[in-house]
């Protein structure tokens, strides 16, 4: 699969969740809603890398100049491509690759023509020359983006839900025949953020280095 949307929501949920009908919030709203917990939630999951050089890594990713048009990334063991720039979909726009030639010292951005989100490789539009150096931004995650989680789906769902209620909550809160009191439990809203934090820590526990700090590597 080269590229894909994400969906890791859906609107049934959410209106289970929040109890908001058609007339409180239509689909494209609530859907607006599930694209922004999507971003959030892929900025606290992923890993962005800058600057990875590329090089060999074993006897299947060669990585070979002058040779090989596919190229894969360093941290492919058990991770997949991600979201780089937080735009919902994971294409090619995601991964940049550079080469810089010591020769001319001048470095040109190379056209990645495809990728492979589950492979953690990318394939260029022409083959490199051997005396170039080459390196790549990209983002990675441990969680399956394309056929994600299920925590990953609760997630999303419970964090479109507390924006959906931003500024709706009424004084009193109901489960069935139960009131809650916001003084005591604090919002509707606020109980479904806080259910989202404690999934997000789920999460953040079953993905490995769940984090979006950026890492620097083999600069010129």
């Amino acid at each position: 699969m080269t590229d894909i949307n994400l969906t890791w929501g859906d609107t049934e949920t959410v209106r289970k969740l929040t109890d908001l009908d058609e007339t409180d919030a239509t689909d494209a709203e609530i859907n607006d809603f599930l694209l922004m917990a999507q971003k959030e939630l892929n900025s606290k999951l992923s890993t962005k890398v800058i600057r990875e050089k590329i090089g060999y890594i074993d006897g299947y990713r060669k990585n070979e100049k002058g040779v090989d048009l596919t190229y894969f990334v360093k941290n492919w063991n058990g991770k997949y491509l991600a979201d780089f720039n937080f735009d919902n979909e994971i294409n090619t726009s995601d991964v940049k690759v550079v080469q810089f030639d010591t020769n001319t010292e001048l470095e040109t951005e190379l056209t990645v023509s495809s990728i492979d989100i589950a492979g953690c490789s990318f394939t260029l539009s022409s083959i490199p020359s051997q005396n170039v150096t080459l390196y790549v931004d990209y983002s990675y995650m441990s969680i399956n983006p394309i056929l994600p989680d299920g925590f990953l789906a609760l997630a999303t769902n419970y964090l479109a839900s507390a924006y959906a209620l931003v500024g709706e909550d009424d004084e009193n809160i109901r489960f069935g025949n139960v009131s809650i009191s916001p003084s005591v439990e604090g919002s509707k809203g606020d109980q479904l953020y806080k259910k989202y934090l404690s999934l997000l820590s789920q999460l953040i526990e079953i993905s490995v280095g769940g984090s979006v700090v950026g890492n620097v590597s083999d600069r010129i």
